[in-house]
């Protein structure tokens, strides 16, 4: 057929695919560009300051919108939530509780993307403020965080989240 036939179209739309896909994605080699890499750590440090920043807030709602639908969380006391449903129950329980004017602080001490859309974080966070059912006040909580975040549609959303305290060594130390 010649180019004005009714397949030139097609063939020119077929041919103009493969460009299109690869445009939709940056090659293997500017996603793993330092510039890029950077820029992709940055968002995933941002989306943990949302998090302490909501968690202080004491919104439970808004911090379960920080995870994902199917996401879950074991947290310091090692109770487990799966899902939003759960999620949300364990934030209104402890922010309507003993976590009720209690604040979350600490650095993050690493971020490894492991790939340009998920990153795995480490925090060393403490919580101060917080009271038992007598409204005695407990001492601070130190423990270490970890969390997967994802990010879709330029947002980043934990996927898993796990605490840990660490015991000391129950052996003698060297002297």
């Amino acid at each position: 057929m010649t180019p004005t036939g009714s397949l030139f179209p097609i063939s020119l739309a077929l041919s103009l695919l493969p460009v299109t896909l690869l445009a939709a994605d940056p090659p293997h080699e500017e996603r793993h560009h330092p510039e890029h890499h950077r820029r992709h750590e940055a968002q995933a440090r941002a989306a943990v300051d949302r998090f302490v920043a909501t968690w202080n807030r004491h919104d439970a709602q808004a911090l379960t919108g920080l995870f994902r639908h199917e996401g879950d969380l074991v947290d310091v006391f090692g109770r487990t939530a799966v899902g939003w449903a759960e999620i949300e129950k364990r934030h209104q329980d402890d922010h309507q509780g003993p976590f009720k004017e209690a604040t979350l602080s600490g650095p993050v001490t690493r971020v490894r993307l492991l790939e340009s859309d998920v990153a795995v974080v480490d925090a060393r966070w403490e919580i101060c403020g917080m009271k038992d059912a007598s409204g005695v006040p407990a001492p601070p909580l130190r423990f270490h965080q970890t969390m997967v975040l994802e990010r879709r549609d330029d947002s980043w959303r934990v996927v898993s989240m796990r605490a840990a305290q660490f015991a000391p060594l129950p052996v003698p130390r060297p002297r």
